[in-house]
């Protein structure tokens, strides 16, 4: 009698086990397509999205199950007269071993959706880094030919002097004024994820407002061959200082030409003093001093983001993960360690701090691109 009450705990466990391992069996299968994101043969970006609701959002039940089921494999062993411990073992034992491939199954599904949740990200990422390069190079060109600022652009764009751009005079603007050929749903995209980025007087929902413009459209340039910044568009006026190599610098103005030395300048402010002066892009002998970009960093090794930029007080915000992408917030400078930080805003969620760029002992974390 005591065996056979026992007996029907252990077909309820026994049943359990096998309905889980059917679950997982076809939550495992759903989820394998997302192994191969990023290939050619690979899901599409909307077969992705789709796939990480319906798989990602079954996981969390799918977890508790496996922790329900392990419970009621100990349940009946714990259970068991002492005269039938060892038939319970027995029976635990022959179960734990399909429930164990039912975690494994587990653990696959959920490393397939992870993968696929980074590879929708850099997608998603990289899709937008076209859009805003296309956007900006439109707009670059149009102040080049207006001879105007990015502050000059805003305050032509703000048709009713509100403070704020709206989404159908920016689509105006590329499309009409800069002769942008990007369908206009990007182009609304992009000015929606610049809307996103005002955070004072609702700026998301009255449209852009200047300081954000600025953010999203501004250039950064990048020192490649050691040069001068100086006081004026004349490579003849007084120097200001010498720029270091790799040093970065955001476009306030150009390029635009030199009449004197025949050579295309740009008027910029250093992010590692704040200083702004004339640079020349390039010698009229071929010689090249800046490259666009600087203002992102690429993670090389595992790294901590930071809190504060010392590292003694502060506090960890997240790992940052090798192949990420920071974007550049405040230029390196050296911490009590002798380590060289920088602050800086994670390209894939948005996460701010500061993070070791080079350790004291000339160890590489992360590397400008």
């Amino acid at each position: 009698e005591l065996k056979a009450a026992l007996q029907v705990k252990i077909s309820a466990a026994s049943d359990d086990v096998t309905s889980l391992e059917a679950e997982l069996t076809v939550l495992e299968s759903k989820a394998k397509p997302l192994l191969l994101c990023g290939r050619p043969s690979g899901p599409s970006i909307e077969e992705v999205a789709v796939l990480l609701v319906e798989v990602g959002d079954a996981l969390p039940a799918a977890h508790e199950r496996l922790d329900a089921v392990s419970a009621s494999i100990g349940a009946f062993v714990d259970g068991a007269e002492p005269e039938l411990k060892d038939f319970a073992q027995g029976e635990a034992k022959k179960l734990k071993l399909k429930w164990d491939r039912s975690k494994g199954r587990f653990t696959r599904t959920k490393a397939a959706v992870e993968a696929g949740r980074s590879q929708a990200a850099k997608r998603s990422q990289l899709e937008n880094e076209k859009i805003r390069a296309l956007v900006v190079g439109a707009l670059r060109s149009h102040l080049r030919a207006k001879e105007q600022t990015l502050e000059d652009l805003f305050k032509a764009t703000d048709a009713d002097g509100d403070g704020f751009v709206q989404q159908a005079d920016f689509v105006t603007l590329l499309k009409e004024k800069c002769g942008c050929d990007l369908a206009e749903e990007k182009m609304a995209k992009f000015f929606g994820q610049m809307a996103g980025k005002c955070s004072s007087s609702g700026g998301s929902e009255k449209g852009v407002t200047e300081e954000d413009w600025l953010k999203s459209l501004r250039i950064y340039y990048k020192v490649v061959d050691s040069t001068v910044m100086t006081e004026t568009i004349s490579i003849k006026s007084a120097v200001i200082r010498r720029l270091a190599l790799n040093e970065v610098f955001e476009a306030l103005e150009g390029p635009s030409l030199d009449d004197s030395a025949g050579v295309q300048r740009i008027r910029g402010k250093a992010f590692k003093d704040g200083q702004t002066g004339w640079i020349t892009v390039a010698g009229n002998q071929g010689n090249t001093y800046l490259e666009e970009g600087g203002n992102l960093f690429k993670v090389i090794k595992e790294t901590e983001l930071t809190s504060s930029f010392d590292v003694g007080t502060a506090s960890v915000v997240r790992k940052l993960k090798e192949g990420e992408y920071l974007e550049l917030l405040e230029w390196e400078k050296k911490d009590g360690s002798g380590a060289m930080r920088i602050k800086a805003k994670s390209k894939d969620d948005g996460s701010i701090g500061w993070a070791t760029t080079v350790s004291a002992s000339d160890f590489v974390f992360l590397k400008m691109v």
